[in-house]
């Protein structure tokens, strides 16, 4: 018995040094690659943005697409009248959601929170035209569920755009699963 338990707070005490030095090897901001991941693969769908497709949105668009950065929402807007962009994002199977702002402004009131158990995302971007959005890093999550709206309305799935290739969103609601 005193031997199995000297094992085990050996075995501690080693996994307690070992961990820093795993995690130090890659920066916060990165997110595992789409290829790494046990739950499988991001859908090519939503893999990649160029600049050259992102201006192409129309008033009231929105844009999500993954990268080695992570996962990225961006709402746009063109002219100068308010629209408001409001929405969830729930990772599924519990997996912890670490979010950054891009291009939010505080004097109009855009801004997100996240849940207590760091699942959900909630945000709400007044946009005046230009961008707004939020990038995040899901850790490998096997399913994101988003639900976008715009002037307090559900968004129609055609104005959710969906990577590089701006593929059109099947729904909203929508989730996007990993594949094995």
């Amino acid at each position: 018995m005193k031997r199995s338990m000297i094992a085990i707070a050996g075995a501690v005490a080693l996994t307690a040094v070992a961990a820093p030095v795993a995690s130090a090897k890659a920066p916060a901001a990165e997110e595992t690659s789409a290829n790494s991941c046990a739950a499988g693969h991001v859908p090519s769908s939503v893999n990649g943005m160029t600049s050259r497709a992102l201006r192409a949105t129309r008033a009231g668009d929105v844009w999500i697409w993954h990268n080695r950065n992570g996962w990225h929402l961006r709402a746009r807007h063109h002219g100068s009248a308010k629209l408001t962009f409001t929405g969830t994002i729930k990772s599924n199977d519990g997996k912890a959601l670490d979010v950054r702002a891009f291009r939010l402004e505080k004097k109009h009131g855009d801004v997100f929170s996240v849940s207590a158990d760091k699942t959900t995302v909630t945000y709400l971007f007044n946009n005046y035209g230009g961008y707004d959005g939020i990038d995040f890093n899901a850790h490998c999550s096997a399913s994101l569920t988003f639900t976008l709206s715009a002037s307090a309305a559900l968004m129609n799935p055609d104005r959710i755009h969906l990577g590089k290739r701006r593929i059109e969103a099947f729904s909203n609601p929508l989730t996007i699963e990993r594949r094995k």
